[in-house]
């Protein structure tokens, strides 16, 4: 999951459908992302107030909306202050629901929306989880080039029907593997997978959005048939294994960034975590040396 998100209700919108999805739905283009946004206007009523560490602003005409949809406005207002009042970051946003499949495929493009039990939220990913999960992505595909058995997918939107209140729930994992065998459900011309099944699914953890990755999006990933699922938590240097077959609830490794990752998945692969984190240390460096 990419990174902090908190609440923030505005007033309501009707969402209007934008994307095809697999097996039916309404064109658009692109694979993971979403339609064109339009101008919305801004959203009305919006009250703001700096207290501590960071700023609110809360549209409160329509708090409980179940049609929400978020404005360019205040996306624009949602920011984080530091203590000096310097602004540091957009925060990502979460509108609660009930919202549905429907609602989620309306969602603007180029903006990384995923639907958590009803809820709609989006994030933005912070720089050096995007740099690992590229770095992950890039192992994974040297290694497919020699053993082809599947493809490596970055920030694919997936809807699984075939699992508990499906209508509820889309999920844009940060990388995956998929094996030749899910690919003839494969549609390049849909912006979201409907029935593939990836095997193996990686998420890189944020402080903020820890317990989606941990119980939310890990309790989907299960019901969906995902065999493996590698949570990377890149503060801590650990990597969490599950392996739902052996078991169901509980990670079946707790590795470190000092270790080498293997698969029974992709049996010649290994992923030599010093390496990756050697790449990475400029990052923590210039992190040490900022104000």
């Amino acid at each position: 999951m990419r990174g902090r998100f908190w609440i923030l209700p505005s007033a309501s919108r009707t969402l209007s459908p934008v994307r095809k999805v697999v097996g039916g739905g309404v064109n658009a283009a692109g694979v993971g992302c979403r339609p064109p946004r339009r101008k919305d206007p801004p959203a009305g009523g919006a009250a703001g107030g700096l207290a501590g560490r960071w700023r609110v602003w809360v549209s409160w005409a329509a708090a409980f909306s179940p049609c929400w949809r978020p404005t360019a406005l205040a996306l624009r207002q949602g920011r984080r202050y530091a203590g000096n009042g310097r602004k540091e970051a957009t925060m990502p946003t979460m509108t609660l629901g009930p919202h549905t499949v429907k609602d989620w495929l309306a969602t603007p493009e180029g903006e990384h929306w995923e639907l958590i039990h009803g809820n709609l939220l989006m994030t933005e990913e912070a720089g050096d989880n995007s740099r690992l999960a590229w770095k992950i992505g890039v192992e994974l595909e040297k290694h497919l080039d020699t053993h082809p058995s599947g493809i490596v997918g970055r920030n694919i939107a997936f809807h699984f029907p075939g699992i508990l209140d499906a209508e509820r729930e889309g999920v844009v994992p940060d990388l995956c593997y998929i094996p030749n065998d899910q690919l003839d459900k494969w549609n390049g011309e849909a912006n979201v997978q409907e029935w593939v099944i990836p095997a193996l699914v990686v998420e890189i953890l944020s402080p903020s959005t820890a317990r989606i990755d941990l119980v939310d999006k890990m309790e989907i990933y299960r019901m969906a048939g995902v065999r493996e699922y590698w949570i990377f938590d890149r503060r801590e240097e650990t990597i969490r294994i599950y392996r739902f077959s052996e078991d169901a609830e509980k990670p079946v490794a707790l590795q470190t960034f000092e270790e080498t990752l293997r698969t029974p998945l992709l049996p010649e692969f290994s992923l030599e975590m010093p390496k990756i984190r050697q790449a990475l240390h400029l990052g923590k460096e210039e992190r040490k040396q900022s104000p």
